[in-house]
């Protein structure tokens, strides 16, 4: 089962987060092919770390915490806020864009209950994005209910994305929100290090 740690740094511990990143990264590493995907969350212009992202396959909510809750950077105190929570993916690719002059958006979309036609017609026109929808899913809570949506988009910049989301279906809806739209240094994919330079 699929979760995801969806972390918020604090400003200023650039130093501490250097001081812990190779044991963070070990941390990451130790999980193996468990490790869907994970990276930094980073400023509009690309500059700062702000967060992280980490999606993991764990059986059930307890072991996906005490994993997230391990990592260096949350015993360093270097996380603001991180949410750790249950990822229904209804779209998955294997293949992760690299270079290309694209970067990955991670797109937190928050909803309440949505009409299933206009859920079809939210995925159909998600999917018509193609090779640029990396991945998409449901965000449960831990009563299993459905809290919202998160999105891994490729684009040029944060415009773009925001073009993109302006043509959804699911803007038709009252129940809609978007909550976010970050920057993400995706460096590892199913368990595979993308990047050569650490």
């Amino acid at each position: 089962m699929a979760y995801i740690v969806y972390a918020q740094d604090k400003e200023g511990k650039e130093k501490e987060r250097e001081r812990v990143r190779f044991a963070h990264r070990k941390h990451l590493r130790s999980i193996g092919s468990m490790l869907l995907g994970a990276g930094a969350l980073l400023s509009d212009d690309g500059t700062q770390v702000v967060g992280g992202l980490s999606v993991i396959n764990y059986e059930n909510s307890d072991e996906a915490n005490q994993f997230a809750r391990q990592d260096p950077y949350d015993k360093a105190d270097i996380r603001q806020t991180m949410q750790v929570q249950q990822w229904d993916r209804w779209h998955w690719s294997n293949k992760p864009i690299v270079g290309g002059g694209l970067e990955p958006y991670v797109i937190y979309i928050a909803f309440s209950a949505i009409k299933s036609g206009l859920r079809s017609q939210h995925e159909e026109y998600l999917r018509s994005l193609n090779e640029r929808l990396q991945a998409a899913g449901v965000v449960r809570d831990d009563k299993q209910q459905v809290i919202g949506e998160l999105s891994i988009i490729y684009a040029t910049n944060k415009e773009e994305v925001e073009r993109f989301i302006k043509n959804d279906p699911y803007q038709q809806s009252d129940a809609y929100q978007l909550t976010q739209i970050t920057r993400w240094r995706c460096r590892w994919w199913e368990g595979r290090f993308l990047l050569r330079v650490e």
